[in-house]
């Protein structure tokens, strides 16, 4: 179920930097590190008596940042491209004849989600939160791509999972499309995030009352644009 979040400015920054380190780890241990190797370069420029460095140590220490800046450089390019490379074989998977018959059938005329036939999507969809927890795909660059049908899938789809969360065991199992339900909330958070940014000073803010509020009265348009339906 997705809950409202405290979003009061004194708690909202720490976790949006907490976050960003939780996601970005690596990146924030290289910054950390190059900017301690250079704050002690700095430094030495004018007390090199103090750290006891000679020119030749300072060369040397210079020419590690560069190179540890360049290959730092290169292994971000590269995860950028390997991302790049998964999204597009995600959107493949997505907008292919197969799984467009899956989303389809998905729903039924009421425009409900089908408990026999939405599985192959959901589990589309698990796959790619799943992509984002192990950071194969960051949930930014999902937000970006798969974001407007995978919190509205799992919003829409809430009661059958539910149902399926007990149908496959003798007890109810709450790590069925666990990674879904935990992206959904992340890419609700960064929508309401990057409308509010978008808007001009003086005007609403929305939070998620009013996004549930959006998502419960488009249901059917949604339903009916997944199963093709022209009525």
């Amino acid at each position: 179920m997705i809950t409202r979040r405290a979003s009061s400015a004194r708690h909202r920054y720490p976790r949006k930097v907490w976050s960003w380190l939780s996601e970005n780890h690596l990146t924030a241990v290289f910054c950390i590190l190059f900017g301690a190797g250079g704050l002690i370069l700095l430094l030495s420029l004018f007390w090199r008596s103090l750290w006891g460095l000679s020119r030749t140590d300072l060369v040397t220490l210079f020419v590690g940042l560069v190179a540890a800046g360049v290959v730092w450089w290169q292994g971000h390019l590269i995860k950028q491209q390997m991302q790049l490379d998964a999204v597009l074989d995600l959107d493949r998977e997505w907008n292919s004849k197969q799984m467009l018959e899956n989303r389809s059938a998905a729903w039924n005329d009421k425009n409900e989600p089908e408990l026999d036939t939405i599985e192959g999507v959901l589990e589309f969809l698990e796959k790619v939160s799943t992509f984002a927890r192990r950071r194969i795909v960051s949930a930014d660059f999902i937000w970006d791509t798969f974001g407007w049908y995978v919190w509205r899938y799992y919003f829409y789809s809430r009661k059958a999972i539910r149902k399926r969360r007990a149908y496959h065991t003798d007890t109810f199992d709450p790590t069925l499309y666990a990674d879904l339900q935990r992206l959904c909330t992340t890419l609700i958070e960064k929508e309401i995030e990057a409308r509010n940014k978008a808007k001009d000073k003086g005007q609403k803010r929305i939070d998620i009352r009013d996004v549930v509020r959006e998502l419960e009265q488009h249901k059917a348009e949604f339903a009916k644009a997944e199963r093709q339906d022209d009525d």
